[in-house]
């Protein structure tokens, strides 16, 4: 099958061009160390707010002494100075990973004609599109956060309808189930229209990009190509969109079964340790600060390749779809020979 043929093309383009894949890390990197801080960190400083209370612990003689307020106020400087600080890594490496996405697809294209591919170039080209591919990003994940408030709007409405019908009304019980039948079909319409955002950005955002990079159209002009060609192969983008969700999900199984271990050891000592305290031989719990840290470290470093790997996979198998339904001529590495894309059978 030409998809087979296809994914086995690009996986050995990218083991060929390794800096597709650095890209990727460069773009996940960030990201991935704004989630320690916020997990090390942040369970740190919940460890340091329990001893405040411990009974048994040396905080003892800070929690006897009048100053305890000022302590606390310090304790709640510092977790906010923690959260602003990994906000803005996360900023920092959303911004970086739009870039490198953009590099990403500009050198893919450089790849899959067999001319060489550069850091340098694509990492100024990346800078170039990046806030033109945030506009792109910003056209699909507004309408999700529309749709959210919208459903708390209405949940909040509904439940304060349902508290002023059902405080005037003689069947209380019918209120409390209005609010609950109310509240099951905001549910479902929720998922299904997330759903159904879901699955057309999967369809046609990926042809947006490449449009805009790849084609080097303008913004309006990427958008209104990447749109018509998804229109006219919509079911081939959504069997290529169905494809690499099986991939990064057989990726993400992977993944949780190589970290497993070391976040089962960091909850069972939790879990020893709340026990311990619940049974009255120890104060507060103690969070495993080291090896909260190792399980992080480890799961960060796990979770930064396979996603680079995978956003890198997908920019780089869109790139040659992109120029195939663009019927724009390729030379494809010798190590495959593919049919044209309009060719394949589904």
């Amino acid at each position: 099958m030409p998809y087979s043929q296809l994914l086995t093309a690009t996986f050995k383009l990218i083991w060929r061009e390794k800096t597709l894949w650095l890209f990727g890390l460069l773009g996940a990197g960030l990201p991935m160390l704004a989630n320690i801080l916020f997990t090390v960190g942040g369970t740190n400083w919940q460890q340091r707010l329990f001893e405040q209370f411990d009974p048994g612990s040396h905080a003892l003689r800070i929690a006897n002494q009048p100053d305890l307020p000022r302590q606390l106020v310090r304790e709640m400087a510092l977790f906010f100075g923690l959260m602003i600080v990994g906000l803005l890594v996360l900023g920092i490496g959303y911004v970086v990973n739009l870039a490198m996405r953009a590099a990403t697809i500009h050198e893919a294209a450089y790849a899959w004609r067999n001319e060489p591919v550069s850091v340098g170039r694509g990492i100024r080209q990346g800078f170039r599109y990046a806030w033109r591919m945030f506009v792109i990003d910003l056209l699909w994940i507004t309408p999700v956060f529309v749709v959210v408030i919208a459903f708390y709007g209405l949940i909040f409405g509904t439940i304060i309808l349902g508290g002023v019908w059902g405080g005037n009304s003689d069947h209380p019980l019918a209120a409390v189930l209005g609010i609950g039948g109310t509240i099951m079909l905001a549910i479902c319409g929720l998922f299904f229209v997330l759903f159904i955002l879901m699955v057309a950005g999967a369809i046609f955002a990926p042809l947006m990009y490449q449009s805009l990079v790849q084609g080097q159209q303008r913004l309006g002009a990427a958008l209104k190509e990447g749109w018509q060609l998804a229109r006219t192969s919509w079911r081939k983008m959504l069997a290529w969109a169905i494809i690499l969700f099986v991939l990064g999900g057989i990726v993400a199984v992977v993944q949780q079964l190589v970290t497993f271990p070391f976040a089962m050891s960091t909850m069972f000592q939790q879990f020893q340790s709340l026990a311990e305290s619940a049974q009255g031989r120890r104060g507060m719990p103690v969070m495993p600060t080291a090896g909260l840290l190792m399980a992080s470290l480890i799961g960060g470093i796990v979770g930064t390749f396979t996603f680079s790997f995978m956003q890198s996979f997908g920019l780089v198998l869109y790139a040659w779809i992109y120029r195939d339904l663009r019927s724009v001529p390729l030379a494809l590495p010798p190590v495959e020979t593919l049919l044209p894309l309009n060719e394949v059978q589904s």
